[in-house]
């Protein structure tokens, strides 16, 4: 079941989105595969910190730093559950993607911040 969300138009479009820098509609196809994984799987966890990234980021655009910094705990926590059990990759996402993701956000603040 989980792979044909893996698989899905919604998962790999709110990737897409997201490193397209379409952080609103990467949060809306991913909460769209979110809403129908198994509770508390480890890719529910997955794609929740995916959502969190994809949020820090607009709200980096949106020039909310406290914003970013409370919604970036939230995915860091999320992802950290996802692979607590020693997984390489879920979904097709790996630690890599998600370190990825983490400077992103980092660059969206820094790009913010020098846009003042």
């Amino acid at each position: 079941m989980v792979d044909e969300f893996a698989d899905s138009a919604a998962f790999r479009g709110g990737i897409e989105a997201f490193d397209r820098g379409y952080f609103w509609e990467s949060h809306e196809l991913l909460e769209a595969v979110w809403t129908r994984l198994p509770p508390a799987s480890a890719e529910r966890y997955l794609v929740q910190g995916l959502i969190h990234f994809a949020n820090a980021c607009l709200k980096a655009r949106m020039r909310r730093a406290r914003a970013v910094c409370r919604i970036q705990e939230r995915a860091e926590k999320s992802v950290t559950e996802a692979f607590l059990h020693g997984s390489k990759a879920l979904m097709g996402v790996t630690q890599a993607n998600i370190d990825e993701w983490r400077r992103r956000v980092a660059m969206e603040m820094s790009c913010s911040e020098n846009a003042r």
